[in-house]
């Protein structure tokens, strides 16, 4: 039995709700805590929570990490049906679950990052000796290759997580962790979005927490659109991505995956950071690839469907 900890910036996009869901119904594991992070976070723990209570799981600990208390968009309040709470909000209440829980359970822990990395590396900056009780740390984040969808590049700051605090995310990379990544190569592939056949069978699934997934990607789907619009984005990245679905997935089912160790350094060459392959440098698994990706969108349908 695995025992994860989430880090994520669940919210608007289905897709890190997805990934919550798939640890928090899955049989083989054990979600110990969860932690939210950029962004409008003490939102982002209540929906979290309402997430959880809908699967049956409200006593897993959730505290509201690194971000903001900007407004979020009605529809995104409406979707989840929360309050939240923004009077008690402490910015190091995140990095303290991640420690105590960590340290309450030495060298057991998978941390799963699927948001920023900012909760941990604060988290590691008040408890340096993290790296040695962390059994091993998942990140979803960056690029190695940019990947081709329909001939058309995808660009290094279309990754978000590993952009959007680069002293942050610098200071996990190169920390020494027992690490993994599921790189932006592996996600944005025209083989990584959903079908619409497919989609219509989670919109078909009649668990509470499933419809809400759907509702997200339904809503998000026009977000997207004026997102990438805004940031001069090529118009043909509006898609309904597989995410952090994925990284979820491989830690659930690795035998859908191939992986390489390599070594990495960490670089800033322009505005948008990136991972290089090096001789020598900090040490990782790269998720390469999806063996099927038919195969494990399959997977994560029938997962879903099989919800209690």
């Amino acid at each position: 039995m695995q025992k994860l900890f989430i880090d994520t910036d669940i919210g608007s996009e289905m897709t890190d709700a997805a990934a919550i869901t798939l640890a928090a119904s899955s049989s083989e594991v054990t979600l110990l805590g969860l932690t939210t992070v950029t962004g409008n976070t003490p939102f982002r723990a209540a929906a979290a929570a309402r997430l959880l209570e809908l699967l049956g799981q409200s006593t897993i600990p959730i505290a509201a990490g690194i971000g903001n208390l900007l407004k979020v968009p009605t529809w995104e309040v409406d979707a989840f049906g929360v309050t939240y709470d923004q009077e008690s909000y402490h910015e190091d209440a995140a990095a303290g679950l991640i420690i105590t829980t960590i340290k309450a359970h030495p060298h057991e822990v998978t941390l799963v990052g699927i948001g920023p990395l900012c909760n941990i590396a604060r988290a590691l900056d008040l408890c340096p000796e993290l790296l040695q009780l962390t059994k091993r740390l998942v990140l979803m984040g960056g690029m190695l290759t940019p990947p081709l969808v329909d001939s058309v590049e995808v660009p290094r700051g279309f990754e978000y997580n590993f952009q959007q605090d680069v002293a942050a995310s610098e200071k996990v990379l190169t920390a020494g962790f027992d690490l993994t990544i599921v790189p932006g190569d592996l996600t944005f592939q025209s083989e990584s979005i959903w079908t619409e056949e497919e989609f219509t069978k989670i919109q078909v699934i009649s668990h509470p927490a499933v419809r809400l997934l759907a509702e997200l990607a339904e809503h998000s789907f026009g977000e997207l659109q004026e997102i990438l619009a805004n940031g001069n984005f090529p118009p043909e990245l509006v898609r309904r991505w597989i995410n952090d679905e994925i990284a979820m997935m491989y830690v659930l089912q690795p035998e859908l995956f191939e992986t390489e160790t390599l070594q990495f350094e960490w670089q800033l060459p322009d505005k948008y950071p990136r991972l290089v392959e090096v001789e020598q440098g900090s040490e990782a698994t790269i998720v390469r690839t999806v063996k099927d990706f038919s195969v494990l969108r399959s997977a994560i349908i029938e997962r879903l469907s099989l919800i209690a």
